[in-house]
């Protein structure tokens, strides 16, 4: 009499274990996320008056230079221009791939200017008690109303998302573009356009937006936009072993 043959599991389909890992793994940097949110809420008042500076001081000027260069007009036309340059010179890639990054920081910015317009939040220099009053309040509507505008910050989405997918690209350009990006996030602060969770916020959705564009961006038609063939690039930095460049 023949034994049956052992039936050993099915690999292809995940244990129940694995599909638990892997729902985690999906719900950890969301969860990471609301939780520094929530502390910069709490925090909110005190750090928001510790890097409030005065108009009569040096760094004032610095602020308002960072500010307006972080500005998605500023950042547009930077952008065209480096990408037009890399064209005019041949390097159709890195023409693309600029346009790519710049591109996903105006739409973290535009989408960001969409959500502060609805969630009518009151910047720390309005004339009114501070609180999130949405897109009407006391038979006015709010929407396009620079003291309700306050919630995410656009200028810190922007830049939150250029240098996001810069980093993505290049990891060098990605920690210059960052420095700047924190720049610009302190520069809202400075000048008291801002709460500190507006800014937290910020980069947060750009971080998301940023990620979004990524998986977007990875494959299917827009990949072989990207990179001519859809294969990736041809002009991977030549890191040595084991550096994340």
């Amino acid at each position: 009499m023949h034994e049956a043959p052992e039936r050993w599991p099915d690999n292809s389909k995940p244990f129940a274990g694995q599909r638990l890992l892997s729902l985690a793994r999906r719900l950890l940097w969301p969860g990471l996320a609301g939780l520094v949110l929530l502390a910069a809420f709490y925090f909110d008042d005190p750090l928001t008056g510790l890097f409030r500076i005065k108009a009569y001081t040096v760094l004032y000027p610095v602020a308002q230079a960072a500010s307006k260069v972080g500005d998605w007009p500023v950042v547009a036309a930077v952008g065209a221009g480096l990408a037009g340059l890399y064209y005019a010179r041949g390097q159709h890639e890195h023409s693309r791939v600029i346009l790519a990054v710049v591109l996903v920081g105006l739409f973290s910015g535009l989408t960001a200017s969409v959500i502060r317009g609805l969630t009518g939040r009151t910047r720390p220099e309005a004339p009114a008690a501070q609180g999130f009053y949405g897109i009407y309040h006391a038979s006015h509507w709010l929407i396009g109303r620079h003291d309700y505008n306050s919630f995410p910050s656009a200028h810190t989405a922007t830049v939150a998302g250029l240098a996001a997918a810069s980093w993505a690209f290049r990891r060098r350009v990605g920690i210059l573009v960052g420095a700047f990006a924190g720049l610009v996030g302190w520069s809202r602060l400075a000048m008291g356009c801002h709460h500190f969770s507006d800014v937290v916020a910020a980069v947060i959705w750009g971080l998301f937006c940023a990620s979004l564009a990524g998986q977007y961006l990875a494959s299917g038609p827009a990949s072989k936009w990207l990179w001519g063939n859809g294969s990736g690039p041809s002009w991977q930095p030549t890191a040595r072993p084991g550096s994340p460049c």
